[in-house]
């Protein structure tokens, strides 16, 4: 897309889904400008298209890129990236700096600016890239103008104090007025207050410092992006994957899927289960599970491991703690 004098943008969000179309289709015709849509471009082939291209503004999720900072050369030229944004998962201070450190090391003045959109918003909903104020590591920005934003403890439905998490609800003239024919979605979804005005409750947990900075701290749905053999990018949604394995056997009491890293396709999903029953009927029941995965899911979110697990880990609290599973199949 061209920008004028201040030079070139690259959306790196799937023109497919409905908010990247808004990013990168309608939004940037409406503003009179030229795109150009790329579906051949994959994670292997990026490169081509920033040497291609050299943009100047470049969005896109935190997998786009350490992709490309495991593609590119230690001599490559990136001093042509002056603004990099991501958005679409959650993006940790490490990592943030990881990149940051590599942008630098091949001549970029640029610093990683975590973005937060949602497609009910139509569009970004925090401004990361202030042009009043500085910009704070780690955060997702500050509500756009015109936006009302605010944190809910999901158990009183009360707004949480500041620095503490809460559920991310929003209001403005950009909500949407519907789920297309999903009563149900909506109502959950979209709740109006005494004096008239329309919230939406996100799946997306936030909290705030007292300067209105936000930072994202999780999802209520558990979901990380991958990608299949060609470089298409898709969500995989844990909780899902789970309620599909729970259901094919009655010696299956608990399940949890957790993202383990890939060099090919970033993220790929691992499945612990919990099984009471003896070894042979753990591997008939494995051979139902394979099957019923192979057909009930798309193929980036068929388990590529299913660990037979004696006991799920569990928090304080009693839930059970991704956290520590995730860590443990990253360690082998």
């Amino acid at each position: 897309m061209q920008w004028g004098p201040c030079g070139n943008s690259m959306q790196v969000v799937p023109f497919n889904y409905p908010y990247g179309f808004i990013v990168s289709v309608l939004f940037p015709m409406y503003c009179g400008k030229t795109v150009a849509l790329t579906p051949a471009m994959t994670l292997q082939n990026i490169g081509s298209y920033l040497e291609r291209y050299r943009p100047n503004y470049i969005n896109g999720i935190p997998a786009f890129y350490l992709q490309l900072m495991q593609e590119k050369a230690e001599n490559c030229d990136l001093s042509f990236i002056q603004f990099p944004v991501t958005g679409g998962d959650r993006l940790d201070a490490s990592t943030e700096e990881k990149i940051n450190a590599f942008l630098r090391s091949h001549g970029s003045k640029g610093r990683i600016m975590n973005g937060c959109g949602n497609g009910e918003g139509c569009g970004s909903l925090l401004n990361p890239a202030s042009v009043i104020e500085r910009y704070r590591a780690g955060s997702c920005g500050k509500a756009i103008p015109g936006l009302s934003v605010k944190l809910i403890n999901d158990e009183t439905g009360e707004a949480v104090p500041i620095g503490q998490t809460g559920r991310f609800c929003f209001s403005g003239t950009n909500l949407m007025m519907e789920y297309y024919q999903d009563s149900v979605a909506t109502n959950h979804a979209i709740k109006t207050d005494r004096e008239g005005n329309r919230w939406f409750y996100s799946d997306t947990y936030m909290h705030m410092d007292t300067d209105g900075w936000m930072y994202m701290d999780g999802r209520d749905r558990r979901f990380f992006i991958t990608f299949d053999n060609s470089g298409s990018p898709y969500k995989v949604y844990c909780d899902y994957v789970q309620t599909i394995i729970n259901g094919v056997s009655n010696e299956i009491p608990g399940c949890a899927v957790v993202k383990k890293a890939d060099p090919i396709r970033s993220f790929v999903p691992v499945a612990y289960i919990q099984f009471h029953g003896a070894q042979e009927e753990w591997n008939t029941t494995l051979k139902d599970i394979q099957t019923v995965c192979m057909s009930k899911l798309q193929s980036c979110a068929v388990p590529v491991e299913y660990l037979r697990i004696d006991k799920l880990s569990l928090t304080a609290a009693g839930k059970v703690d991704y956290r520590v599973l995730e860590e443990a199949v990253n360690k082998t």
